[in-house]
C-alpha cells in the first residue's frame, strides 16, 4: 500500500495530540458528572458529548487512514492515466475514508452544538420568556441546519456510490465543493448563534476576575472554531491552496469544538478535589475578621454602608443558573434584616456587661456568596432555590 504522508507529515504527530488532549477532557467531564449525578443522572448534554467522542474518535482514525492510503478519487489526467488495479483498489478504500470523515465530522460538530445547547437550557432555565423563546429558536435552527448538512451530503452527489468512484462521473463526487459552501453556512451561522445567545447572560452577571479570565479563554476558542471553519473552507475550495492541508483545519475545529463543550463542567470536579484553594474564583476557604471585639466570619459579602464595597461573588459552576437582580435584591434584603436583627441583640447583651463596648450595627459585615442550584426534575422543588453559605 502506497503512503500519501509525505504529502502532509506534521499532521499524524498534530492529531494524536489534539485527539489525546480533547478525549481526556472529554472523559474528564464524563467523571466529574457521573461523581456528582450518578450514571443514570445524566442529562442530555452529557450523551450527546458521549456520541459525539465517539464520532471525534471515527473522525481521527479516518484521517489519518486517508493520509496513510493510495489517495482518493480526486485526481488529475495524469494520475488517471497511471492507474492501475492495484492503485484503482487503494484510492476506492481512501475514497470511502473521506465520505466516513465527512459523516464523522459532521456528528462530532453538532452534538457538540446540541450539547451546548442544552447546557444554556440548564443554566438560563427561570429566566425572562424571550431569553428561553431565542434559545429555542437556535435550537431549532441547529437542527435544521444538521438535516440540510446531511441532505447536501447525499444529494449533491447522485448515485452515492460515486463518493468512492474511480474515477468519479461528477467532479462534485470528489471535490466536495457545493457540499463545502452548504456546510459552511450552516455551520458558521450556528456557531455564531450558539456564541451569541451565551455571551449576553454572561455579561449580566457580576463576575470575579479570574472567571472572566476563564470564560473569555472558552469564548475565544469558541471563535477559533468559527475562523477554523471559514479556513478549511478555504483549503477546500480555492484552486490554488486544495491540498491536504485542509485536514488540519477540519482537525482542528473538531478538537477545539470539544475542548469548549467539555471544559466548564470540569471546574466543578477541580473544586471537589482541591477544597482548599482557589478555583477559578472560587473558595471554601474561611477568613476571620481581625477587628477586636468582632467575632469571626467566613467569607461574606460586605453588607455595609459608606465606604464598604459590595461584593458579590458567584460559583464558577456551568451547572448554576445565573441569579436575577430581584433574587439578588431579596436575599440582601433578608440578610440585611437579619444582620439588623442580630446587630440589635449583640448591642443589648453588650451594654448589660460592659458600657465601654459599643457595637454599631452597621459593623456587622457579612459576605454571601449565592449559589443557584438546579434540582432534578423529579424532585418536589422549585426550579431554582437560593442557598447562602
Amino acid at each position: 500500500m502506497s503512503d500519501n504522508s509525505s504529502v502532509n507529515p506534521g499532521f499524524v504527530p498534530e492529531s494524536w495530540a489534539l485527539y489525546g488532549v480533547g478525549m481526556f477532557l472529554l472523559l474528564l467531564r464524563l467523571a466529574a458528572r457521573i461523581r456528582r449525578l450518578g450514571i443514570t443522572g445524566l442529562q442530555y448534554d452529557d450523551y450527546f458529548v458521549a456520541v459525539g467522542g465517539v464520532a471525534y474518535t471515527m473522525l481521527c482514525v479516518a484521517f489519518n487512514q486517508m493520509l496513510s492510503g493510495g489517495g482518493s478519487n480526486l485526481l488529475t489526467d495524469e494520475d488517471i492515466a497511471a492507474l492501475t488495479p492495484e492503485s484503482t483498489r487503494e484510492r476506492v478504500i481512501g475514497s470511502k475514508w473521506v465520505f466516513a470523515s465527512e459523516h464523522a465530522m459532521l456528528i462530532t460538530i453538532w452534538s457538540m452544538k446540541a450539547a451546548m445547547l442544552a447546557l444554556y437550557a440548564r443554566i438560563t432555565s427561570g429566566t425572562n420568556v424571550v431569553q428561553r423563546r431565542l434559545l429555542k429558536g437556535v435550537a431549532v435552527w441547529v437542527g435544521l441546519a444538521f438535516i440540510g448538512d446531511e441532505l447536501a451530503l447525499f444529494l449533491i452527489c447522485r448515485p452515492v456510490s460515486q463518493y468512492w468512484a474511480v474515477p468519479a462521473a461528477n467532479a462534485q463526487c470528489s471535490t466536495y465543493e457545493y457540499y463545502q459552501y452548504v456546510n459552511a453556512v450552516f455551520n458558521i451561522s450556528t456557531d455564531l448563534l450558539i456564541l451569541g445567545i451565551g455571551i449576553p447572560p454572561v455579561m449580566k452577571t457580576r463576575l470575579s476576575i479570574q472567571q472572566k479570565m476563564v470564560l473569555g479563554i472558552i469564548f475565544g476558542m469558541g471563535a477559533f472554531v468559527i475562523v477554523a471553519a471559514i479556513c478549511r473552507l478555504i483549503y477546500c475550495t480555492v484552486p490554488s491552496l486544495v491540498s491536504y492541508v485542509y485536514m488540519n483545519w477540519y482537525f482542528r475545529e473538531a478538537s477545539v469544538a470539544v475542548y469548549v463543550t467539555n471544559l466548564p463542567p470540569i471546574w466543578a470536579l477541580l473544586r471537589e478535589l482541591f477544597p482548599k484553594i482557589h478555583v477559578f474564583g472560587y473558595s471554601n476557604r474561611r477568613t476571620t475578621t481581625k477587628s477586636k471585639g468582632q467575632p469571626s466570619h467566613p467569607t461574606w459579602q460586605s453588607m455595609g454602608s459608606g465606604n464598604r464595597t459590595q461584593r458579590k461573588e458567584f460559583d464558577f459552576d456551568m451547572d448554576t443558573v445565573p441569579i436575577s437582580k430581584r433574587d439578588m435584591m431579596v436575599a440582601e434584603h433578608e440578610l440585611h434584616d437579619r444582620d439588623l436583627t442580630r446587630s440589635d441583640s449583640l448591642q443589648g447583651d453588650n451594654s448589660s456587661t460592659s458600657s465601654s463596648r459599643h457595637i454599631n450595627k452597621h459593623e456587622i459585615r457579612r459576605d454571601v456568596t449565592f449559589t443557584v442550584e438546579h434540582l432534578q426534575a423529579n424532585e418536589q422543588a422549585e426550579p431554582n432555590r437560593l442557598r447562602s453559605f
